[in-house]
Formats: structure tokens, sequence, C-alpha cells
């Protein structure tokens, strides 16, 4: 058994994670496209990340990496080349922390572990619980008490560090700032005008700053039911 590091928080991930049966590991396309680690100068850094995600993929925990950096350097395909591997190792283990266990682990990479992880676990009971099912039919015509059928497993979290796993977006919401602003929709000159309403901002409100907006940029400042009042009654006018 692993040692457990003092100071270090606990493993995001159970320890009996295994999902050396997966021969796909899920890659989010945007997600990876707009990352930092996919933006750095050096290529062969983005290469070797990626590389290491894959190989944490198939360890035990899954989504882990151990920290030695022999093993590390021979993961991303240096072999036993460690003069790179120490010039590129900072890039390459963005994202990557060490836990109380000893090893690395990445909170993107544990996510996708951990559904794999609960996906596994709910596919085994089913299948426990077919066989359940057919031995309880052969002991009904033995004339043998049932089996119990075992409980469906509930769902495992990542037990990331909230302080290192909360957004910044989350803790501003948190302090009363709305994540988004409401947006507001008016009809004005036969276009469709969207603005943004400012944060804290009333619905009664929201009108009369849309019209004094309009008014900074160049139009009359008007009331919009007005105004469509208005070219409701040009449209029905009858002439003289």
């Amino acid at each position: 058994m692993r040692a457990i590091a003092s100071g270090l928080p606990p493993p995001p991930v159970p320890a009996d994670a295994d999902l050396t049966h997966y021969d796909d590991m899920p890659l989010e396309v945007r997600r990876l496209r707009d990352s930092g680690i996919a933006g750095v100068v050096d290529a062969e850094v983005f290469r070797c990340a990626v590389l290491l995600w894959c190989a944490a993929w198939h360890q035990i925990p899954a989504g882990s990496l151990p920290k030695e950096d022999a093993d590390l350097c021979r993961f991303v395909g240096l072999g036993r080349d460690l003069k790179t591997w120490t010039k590129i190792k900072a890039g390459v283990l963005r994202g990557w922390t060490e836990f109380a266990d000893g090893r690395l682990y990445h909170r993107v990479v544990g996510e996708k572990v951990m559904a794999g992880w609960n996906g596994t676990r709910l596919n085994r009971w089913a299948k426990e619980c077919d066989r359940i099912r057919k031995e309880n039919k052969a002991r009904q015509k033995r004339g043998e008490p049932e089996l119990a059928a075992p409980s469906k497993p509930e769902p495992l979290p990542l037990r990331w560090p909230i302080s290192e796993s909360a957004p910044a977006e989350t803790a501003s919401a948190s302090a009363g700032t709305p994540p988004e602003n409401a947006l507001n929709r008016m009809e004005g000159n036969g276009m469709d005008v969207q603005e943004r309403a400012p944060a804290g901002l009333s619905l009664r409100e929201q009108p009369s700053r849309l019209s004094a907006t309009r008014e900074g940029l160049g139009g009359p400042a008007r009331d919009p039911m007005r105004a469509l009042i208005e070219r409701t009654a040009n449209a029905v006018r009858m002439p003289a």
C-alpha cells in the first residue's frame, strides 16, 4: 500500500478506479482547442501533455500519474532523454497536482475518469442483477430461497479540492454578482436592437436606460411603447 503524505489532500478518485478495459478516452474538442495548453509556443509541450493524459487513463487509480521523472519521460515517448524532459517538464505538467498518495492528478482528466468509472460500476451492477434474476428462476424450480438483488450504486463525485477547482465566475456569483446579465430586446426604426442591461438594473428601469443609451449613440430618446403606438396609428390613418 502506498504511503500517505501528510499535508496533501486525499486522492480525488477511488483507489480501485480501473479503466484499462476502456480503449477510448473521451475528448472535448472545443475545450481542448480553447485550453491554455493548446496555446503554448512549443508544440512538443502540447504533444507530451496529450500523451500524459492518455497514459494516465490506463493507470491505477485511473487518471493518475507517478511523479518519478523516469516514468514520465518514458510515457511521453522520450525514452531515457531526461535532459529534454527536464526542459519541458513544467509546461507538460500544467494542471497536474500531487495528492496524498504521492501521485499526480489532473482535474479535467479526473472528471472523465469518474464518468467512466461510474458507468463501469453501473454496468457491473446491471450484469449482477441479471445473473441473480436467472439464478432465482432456477431456485424457484428447486424450491430454494431466492437471492437478494444488490443495491444500485450511487454515482461517486470527483473529490477535487474546492479551492483549486472553483472557477472565478462562481466566486463572483456567490458574492452577489449575476453570472450573466439579462438580455433586453426592443424594436425601433424597423430594426431589432439587442443591448445588455447593466448588472443590477431592474426590469422597470431597463426601457429608460436603453432609450438613454440610444440617445448617446446619436438617436432620439423615445419610449419604445409610444413609438409602437405611433407607427400603428400611422398605418391605419385614412386620407382626408
